[in-house]
């Protein structure tokens, strides 16, 4: 650096790290989750940035969990839940704009499928019922 009026010269060293930009790829849009079975579900994929943070809103449903690293939505579901919008929203330590994608969730007790077959016979052209 050089003072153009009294010509006094200074100079320094210093290095510049440039981080990749925040970004975040989302695979799943919408998706039916069944009570009482084992999620694992990445809806997002996000890459690049300084220590991202994921959050979401609304709250999951009860016996889910996120991780707000990588974004990844797991655990257990234990109750019925109607389909509910909801954001994603990331952002990282360097402040970048935050990033909101939205996902649908629903969970839902899996049908119940109850089969009685009583011992019959049937004979040609005779209709037989149960």
């Amino acid at each position: 650096v050089r003072d153009g009026a009294s010509g006094a010269e200074n100079s320094a060293t210093f290095s510049l790290g440039v981080a990749p930009a925040l970004a975040v790829t989302q695979s799943i849009y919408s998706r039916v989750l069944s009570v009482g079975s084992n999620v694992n579900l990445e809806a997002i994929s996000v890459s690049g940035g300084v220590n991202p943070v994921v959050s979401i809103s609304p709250s999951l449903p009860p016996g889910l969990s996120l991780n707000t690293s990588t974004g990844v939505i797991t655990g257990i579901p234990t109750t019925d839940t109607a389909a509910t919008a909801y954001t994603f929203s990331v952002t990282d330590d360097n402040a970048s704009p935050v990033i909101n994608v939205s996902l649908s969730l629903t969970v839902a007790n899996g049908p119940v499928l109850t089969v009685n077959v009583a011992d019959k016979m049937a004979t040609a052209r005779a209709s037989l019922a149960y």
